[in-house]
This record gives C-alpha cells, sequence and structure tokens, in this order.
C-alpha cells in the first residue's frame, strides 16, 4: 500500500498535479467472491492497492528513472484488492471468503506547454502522483464498488475506511 508513507515528495506530486486534470475514472477489470453472510466479519477485512502508470511504450516499471514524453493524457492504473486472510484451525490454511478485486484505469488530461508541444516528465514524479493522487481520487469509487458488491451478494452493507490523510508536514527527499 503505497500511503503508508509518513512523509511525501511533495515537489514531485506538485510538479505533476499542475499539469493535469483527472479526465475520467473507469473500471477496468473486476472479481467477486461471496460467502455465508452468517459466517461474514467485516472486521476481519481490509483494502490494500497498488499503482500503475501507463507511459507511451506501456506500464512506467517500477526501477526506470529518466524523462517520458506524453502526448495528451497520462493514465493510471489502480489496483484494489479487498480481503481477509484468515486462518481456518483445521487446516492451518489461509483461505479467502468475501473478497473484492478491481483495477480502475484514471486518465488525466496533460495542459500542454505554451506552444503546444506534449510535456515530457520525469518517471519519477509521474510514480510518486500515482501512488498520492490517483490512489485518492479513485478510493471513493473503490469504497461505493465493495459496499454495492457486498450488498449484492446478500451481505451486510461494508464500511471501507475513509483513506487516512499522510503525514504531508515532512516532505521526503526529491
Amino acid at each position: 500500500m503505497p500511503l503508508e508513507s509518513d512523509a511525501w515528495p511533495l515537489e514531485r506530486i506538485g510538479r505533476i498535479a499542475r499539469l493535469v486534470e483527472l479526465e475520467d475514472v473507469t473500471l477496468v477489470h473486476c472479481e467477486a467472491i461471496g460467502m455465508n453472510p452468517e459466517t461474514f466479519e467485516p472486521a476481519h477485512y481490509d483494502s490494500r492497492w497498488s499503482t500503475v502508470p501507463i507511459g507511451p511504450e506501456g506500464p512506467i516499471e517500477p526501477k526506470r528513472t529518466g524523462v517520458a514524453q506524453f502526448d495528451v493524457s497520462l493514465d493510471i492504473l489502480v489496483v484494489f484488492e479487498y480481503s481477509s486472510e484468515r486462518q481456518r484451525p483445521e487446516d492451518r490454511e489461509p483461505t479467502q471468503d468475501f473478497g473484492v478485486k478491481a483495477v480502475f484505469l484514471l486518465k488525466y488530461k496533460l495542459n500542454q506547454d505554451e506552444g503546444g508541444a506534449p510535456p515530457s516528465l520525469d518517471v519519477e514524479d509521474v510514480r510518486a502522483f500515482a501512488d498520492f493522487n490517483a490512489t485518492y481520487n479513485a478510493w471513493p469509487y473503490w469504497r461505493e464498488f465493495v459496499q454495492s458488491m457486498a450488498v449484492r451478494m446478500g451481505l451486510p452493507p461494508v464500511i471501507v475506511r475513509i483513506l487516512p490523510v499522510p503525514n504531508l508536514g515532512r516532505a521526503r527527499d526529491a
């Protein structure tokens, strides 16, 4: 979960945030597993997530550095999972009962420079923006999706916790 950091590279995030506007959020993949409502214990469940920025040549690999040229948009996948890894006493193996997975595609419109040229973006800036902004932008959609899926499966409504605001007072070295 990228947001567990206690400090963020605000300069990196800001360089991208100043250039983009959220244009669209699309659910591109989902999976769901139901279970018996009588054995469902929401306190045992939590969300996990990761982000995947998409560059002109495809996903931006975590170890990649340098600059990437983008055309008119910056696309970011946010991959969410809501599940519990409990152990059954009889088999001592982790089991997954109720679970929801979803992938949202966030499309950000890139503002062109004064000459109309597409911007070149530092991939580390893009990755920081994806981890912070894209997760926050997708979170309300994720919360609604999990709650809706649980109710449709006959389970009690699930309230996914509000995403905690990380410590923005201390920025990591950019």
